[in-house]
């Protein structure tokens, strides 16, 4: 079938962003190799801004590769679009959220109408963003684009491995892997209301590490009891980040864990909005994967296969 005009635009919007991210962490690298001394900028911080960069990275890289799969009407590159979509629209959602109550509490010692205004077009930049994935979601949803991609062949993999659960694989194992990089940073560990630091919150990311990669590898392998961890394993992260927000002291819980990059930062308790905002984020986002590992358990308890009966030898009239 030929490909519409939409896939086609979509595929060159996918190439762009991904390319705008690939000068991003190119000019992050840069920045970091022609200025190794600089004073504003301790060894935690280029070690946080590789992290990012290996991050943006592997977006670009997913980007492009989807790109090229739509191009090419793959039936995979549809449900990666949708993910992506989805990953688009809650972000977009929740950094607009955050830059708009930023906007209404300007940081103490900034020029309130300019940082206002900044604010106020980051918000509506991330806005566009989210309903650009919104769009997205709806319009690769629609028969007529399901009708491109439905010549690609079965889109799940021959085990039989839904789609979604595969996603949610996909994003522990790497979630497990940055817990192992956290575990030998000095970042401080969030239990509810309480800041864990030194070998604690080293330890704790070093388990957190090990649990991810477990569950990510047994969702792989479709284990009925991977499927039920991973469960009560987001039910607790959501948990978590509701206590953090929620209790008392979150303004100072998030300016004593950003004050490992900038001893000197102070925060006042109005930039508490953003924080709860950003915590709260995590909420939806273990719902919709709750909800997919409910709905899939299915593929996790297969039916068993049934031989079809001897035949029988024809009786003695």
């Amino acid at each position: 079938m030929q490909r519409s005009i939409g896939v086609t635009l979509t595929a060159i919007a996918s190439i762009l962003g991904s390319i705008l991210l690939l000068l991003m962490v190119l000019l992050m690298t840069v920045t970091l190799l022609l200025r190794p001394n600089a004073t504003v900028m301790t060894s935690l911080v280029r070690i946080t801004l590789l992290i990012g960069g290996g991050v943006m990275f592997a977006f670009s890289a997913w980007g492009i590769a989807t790109a090229v799969g739509l191009l090419r009407l793959c039936g995979w590159a549809r449900w990666s679009m949708l993910a992506f979509s989805v990953l688009l629209t809650f972000f977009g959602a929740a950094a607009a959220l955050g830059a708009i109550f930023g906007a209404a509490a300007p940081a103490p010692g900034v020029a309130p109408d300019l940082m206002r205004g900044i604010l106020l077009g980051v918000g509506a930049f991330y806005a566009v963003l989210a309903l650009l994935g919104g769009f997205w979601l709806y319009y690769f949803n629609t028969s007529g684009v399901k009708a491109q991609f439905s010549s690609a062949g079965p889109i799940q993999p021959p085990g039989g491995r839904p789609f979604s659960v595969t996603m949610i694989a996909w994003l522990m194992l790497p979630g497990g892997a940055l817990c192992c990089v956290f575990a030998f940073l000095p970042f401080p560990a969030v239990l509810g209301g309480w800041m864990v630091t030194g070998w604690a919150a080293r330890l704790f990311y070093a388990g957190i590490a090990l649990i991810e990669l477990w569950l990510g590898w047994g969702l792989l392998r479709l284990r009925p009891l991977s499927r039920v961890l991973s469960i009560a394993f987001f039910v607790l992260g959501a948990v978590n980040s509701l206590l953090f927000a929620l209790l008392p002291g979150a303004a100072a819980r998030v300016a004593a864990s950003l004050a490992i990059f900038s001893p000197g930062l102070r925060y006042s308790s109005t930039s508490r909005f953003p924080s709860l905002i950003g915590s709260l984020a995590a909420v939806p986002l273990s719902a919709v994967v709750i909800w997919f590992l409910v709905e899939c358990r299915p593929a996790f308890h297969p039916a068993p296969e049934t031989t079809p009966p001897l035949p029988q030898p024809p009786s003695e009239s």
